[in-house]
């Protein structure tokens, strides 16, 4: 019997970048090989945009958001998506360019 769905939780949350990234890249082809539906629960906000074709946002157990990573990015639904989605990438945009002693903009 072959399942038809692949529940990942936080798989790539204690892995090193180089080793996430090959990981994701695994991840999407075993779900795209075996025509796995794939749900992958995760808090960073990176992870959710760069592997998902659609993205669910719950805050305090009430769905806050449903979309393309296009969608949460362009159109967040409200606060909160802005904060823990858009905030957090802002963050590591501002945190990798002090790192290059360079002005973030």
């Amino acid at each position: 019997m072959k399942p038809k769905i692949l529940l990942l939780d936080e798989p790539l949350s204690a892995l090193d970048g180089v080793i996430k990234e090959s990981i994701k890249e695994r991840i999407k082809s075993i779900a795209r090989e075996f025509k796995l539906t794939t749900i992958i629960v995760t808090h960073d906000p990176e992870e959710a945009l760069t592997m998902s074709d659609k993205i669910l946002i719950i805050n305090q157990g009430n769905i806050s958001q449903f979309g393309s990573p296009q969608e949460i990015i362009n159109q967040p639904a409200n606060d909160f998506v802005k904060e823990f989605i858009l905030k957090q990438l802002e963050i590591k945009r501002e945190n990798i360019y002090n790192l290059f002693g360079e002005k973030y903009a």
